[in-house]
């Protein structure tokens, strides 16, 4: 799994809303991986999600770069199979066009 989603500070000096979106898929990844919790233990359970997280921050042509990698060497070359993100509209329209040449 490729996790494209920002995280950084506002000029107030709170986490952008990508940093909590991150912290919600690495708790639900973390979770699923957990077969011994009582915790979504039926949910895939004969896999384990390994993922790459890639800070977009936010921006359309970093997410445009980042999704590519995601798709062309993420992984050591092997590429994901699923792409999460990014967590803006914006951005997520954007790399929704390159994503689809890639059978994404």
């Amino acid at each position: 799994v490729c996790l494209l989603m920002p995280s950084f500070k506002t000029k107030d000096g709170e986490l952008s809303s990508g940093h909590h979106n991150l912290g919600g898929a690495l708790h639900a990844i973390k979770e699923i991986n957990d077969k011994n919790d009582g915790v979504w233990d039926e949910v895939l359970p004969d896999t384990i999600i390994v993922y790459e997280w890639y800070n977009e921050g936010g921006d359309s042509a970093t997410s445009l770069q980042v999704a590519i990698e995601c798709v062309t060497t993420a992984f050591g070359g092997t590429k994901a199979d699923v792409v999460i993100g990014p967590s803006y509209s914006s951005t997520s329209m954007i790399t929704n066009l390159i994503l689809n040449n890639y059978d994404m």
